[in-house]
């Protein structure tokens, strides 16, 4: 499978706020990192709010909070997503919602899931 073309080696990012990682995801494409892989936070893995009080002392820690489509465009403001190979690791609780939250934010981009 590999013979024509390189191993895809994603950077992991994930930490602070959406805004926090995007400006990471921009300055690994300035120096031509473009296989990106977010890890989301322990909040977002359990399908809680980062505004709930459970989650006050965990969000954004280890990883980034991707709990909302705003979220999202906010991760991924100013980033072409069709220049980079973007995953999002999720577990079996977040996993449906993101995968609803990426299909809206590339339709949204105008991008046909």
């Amino acid at each position: 499978m590999f013979r024509t073309r390189r191993w895809i080696e994603r950077v992991e990012v994930g930490f602070g706020r959406p805004m926090d990682s995007r400006e990471r995801v921009k300055y690994l494409h300035q120096i031509g990192q473009t296989d990106i892989e977010f890890q989301t936070d322990q909040p977002t893995e359990m399908g809680i709010d980062p505004d709930h009080p459970m989650a006050q002392k965990e969000t954004g820690l280890e990883g980034v909070p991707l709990s909302s489509l705003a979220d999202f465009e906010e991760a991924f403001e100013g980033i072409n997503v069709l220049e980079h190979t973007l995953s999002v690791i999720c577990t079996h609780c977040s996993g449906p919602a993101s995968l609803c939250q990426m299909i809206a934010f590339a339709e949204k981009q105008g991008i046909d899931p």
